[in-house]
This record gives C-alpha cells, structure tokens and sequence, in this order.
C-alpha cells in the first residue's frame, strides 16, 4: 500500500494498492540504493544542487516525460498524471 498524503484544503489522504509490477519495482530500486536514513526521500535528487533532497513535481514530471517520448508517445495531452486509458488512446 501507498500513503498519499492529501495537500490543500479540499484533499485527503489516500490508501492506495500499487500493483505488484511496481512493488517488484520498488523493491530493487530500493535494493540498489541502499541503506539510508529512514528519513531520506524515496527519490532523491543527484543534483548538485539539491543533492539528497526530495525531487521536485516539476523534475518528475520532466523524467516521465522525457520517458514517454523515448516510447514514441509525445502529445502535449500526455502527462504524469495521465491514466493508462489516456495514454493507450493517444
């Protein structure tokens, strides 16, 4: 399960069931990172920067989209929040 965490006034938090592909997933990346402070961020930046801080929405939204042109699916209408049906449509 995932805990997300609502922001705003009118959000709530979630429980949500991540499908066992991405717990797979999680799992190695995990494994391949090792140990590190229980309060370090799942997914740090290597900047130099912002080195060990949590990766902003903007860069994770710049990877998946760098990631679904890499696969041929470049529409401004595809984004990191889009579902599978949005994708697979476009």
């Amino acid at each position: 399960w995932l805990y997300v965490t609502g922001k705003g006034h009118d959000s709530a938090d979630a429980k949500v069931k991540l499908p066992a592909i991405v717990v797979t997933a999680l799992r190695e990346y995990l494994g391949a990172r090792g140990n590190v402070n229980q309060d370090t961020a799942l997914f740090a930046s290597i900047s130099h920067r912002n080195f060990g801080q949590s990766l902003s929405t903007g860069t994770i939204s710049t990877i998946v989209k760098k990631l679904f042109r890499q696969n041929g699916m470049d529409s401004a209408r595809i984004t990191c929040h889009s579902s599978s049906a949005t994708i697979y449509a476009s």
